[in-house]
């Protein structure tokens, strides 16, 4: 009697909670300190979501309004944070290692009342854009102008997230807005100050940024991972101006493009948890500026490469990224880099690295089990004990040859023995290199994925960074 009532007691309460979070969406991460586990469930989730847009693209914004579908399409090729509102937290104690307790952090997103919030934030920043705008007509000076359009340009920008979480929610009738980012961009560069020196650009963007706590990252030509010399100076010149936190509550990151007479430069102010866009902020360097420096990146058609045909599943899926995160990763000689590895179920992994450098260009195995024979020790095995974790691989000593680096993991809830690749051990670099080049390496290594069936799952993830002298 008392076994049935225990079980009437557990299906209630299984059945109160399915009804209350209502969401098939869940993030959960396990670390040593309970912020640092909340943050990662949160981001853990937001990629979840992006998954779904990037993989459901055409269905998910069929018949939408055409800046809408440019913005989502922006927000898929940037992977940029979405912020998420109707979330719900449950902790619990977990084992972080062999011997320390850690937080397990689950977020659950409620589907059904962040509808209600995404439609109304959305009506908000509209009414917002359509006051700024209005101050727009009537505004008589440049600087007047300038401060308007900026913050045109942050509001846009939240729109456009939050339309692409909404859009996700199948939230009808999205309300449109008459401007869009790359209209008010053209305005700001009409307006645009210019400089001469990275120095004074950089001192001029920073004392826009006042908060405290911010991580500063390189920016990035267009949307593409690689970090050139020119993004490297300057992120060494707005540090010089912006004390950076290693505990970050803000993320101050950046893209460029080339134009005709200069380079257009845009550097946005996100909160490090919700992803919320805080400001966003532009300057024009004149060609004087980075005569000297290197600006486009060598690899652009290596990256497309890398980033196409990923397998990406809900049902499992794995993420490879650094202690510094996964975008605008910059290295210099003497740093080191931490791999991580974090997988939603129990499964096999290996890691095959594309080295496209000016001396040298070829691909190899990351060896994870230095004790096991053969191709043993290139497979990693996450048990379920391991599940939700981030997991450290190994750090690694950044020296010469410098350049562009891809890591390509394959993963599978089989055992992926079978589908590592040949290879040659070559003693002047100790590494276990592959007999084909990057490009014809990835393309092969991509067809050896494991087949998604009833009872197995593949899942893939890249990683790539740029070291420099």
């Amino acid at each position: 009697m008392k076994i049935n009532t225990i079980c009437i007691i557990a299906i209630t309460l299984l059945l109160f909670t399915t009804n209350l979070f209502a969401s098939n969406l869940v993030g959960i991460s396990c670390a040593l300190k309970e912020d640092i586990a909340k943050k990662q469930a949160l981001s853990d989730l937001s990629s979840q979501i992006y998954v779904e847009l990037s993989s459901d693209f055409e269905k998910i914004v069929e018949s939408k309004d055409e800046n809408i579908v440019k913005n989502i399409k922006q927000a898929i090729k940037t992977k940029t944070r979405l912020p998420l509102f109707a979330v719900r937290y449950v902790k619990k104690d977990c084992k972080y290692d062999e011997y320390t307790k850690g937080f397990e952090i689950t977020v659950f997103f409620n589907e059904k009342k962040a509808k209600n919030l995404y439609t109304q934030k959305i009506l908000s920043l509209k009414r917002e854009i359509e006051d700024l705008n209005d101050l727009l007509k009537t505004a008589k000076t440049q600087e007047a102008k300038y401060d308007i359009l900026t913050e045109l340009l942050t509001k846009i920008e939240s729109f456009s997230k939050v339309c692409t979480v909404a859009l996700f929610l199948n939230v009808k009738n999205l309300p449109v807005i008459s401007q869009s980012e790359s209209k008010i961009k053209q305005q700001l560069k009409n307006l645009q100050k210019s400089f001469d020196s990275i120095k004074l650009g950089a001192k001029f963007l920073s004392q826009s940024f006042l908060k405290e706590n911010i991580a500063v990252f390189p920016p990035k030509y267009k949307n593409y991972q690689q970090i050139t010399e020119f993004g490297s100076v300057f992120k060494k010149h707005i540090c010089s101006f912006i004390n950076e936190s290693k505990k970050p509550d803000y993320i101050l990151s950046g893209e460029y493009e080339v134009l005709k007479d200069g380079i257009f430069l845009t550097y946005r102010l996100n909160e490090e948890i919700t992803g919320k866009t805080v400001s966003v902020k532009n300057i024009k360097l004149n060609k004087k500026a980075y005569e000297n420096l290197k600006y486009k990146p060598d690899y652009i058609d290596f990256e497309e490469l890398s980033n196409q045909g990923l397998v990406k599943s809900n049902r499992f899926n794995v993420k490879l990224q650094t202690k510094h995160g996964k975008d605008s990763l910059l290295y210099k000689k003497g740093e080191t880099i931490s791999l991580l590895i974090k997988s939603n179920k129990p499964g096999y992994f290996y890691i095959t690295g594309h080295v496209n450098k000016p001396e040298s260009k070829y691909s190899y195995l990351v060896e994870l089990n230095s004790d096991s024979n053969r191709k043993r020790r290139f497979v990693y095995f996450i048990n379920a004990d391991d599940v939700n974790k981030w997991i450290q691989l190994g750090e690694f000593e950044v020296d010469a040859p410098f350049g562009f680096e891809t890591l390509q993991l394959i993963a599978s809830t089989k055992d992926l023995i079978n589908a590592v690749p040949e290879f040659k051990y070559d003693r002047q670099t100790q590494l276990y290199k592959l007999f084909d080049d990057p490009k014809k390496s990835i393309i092969k290594t991509r067809a050896l994925k494991p087949k998604k069936n009833r009872k197995h799952f593949g899942a893939e993830a890249v990683l790539s960074f740029t070291t420099q002298d």
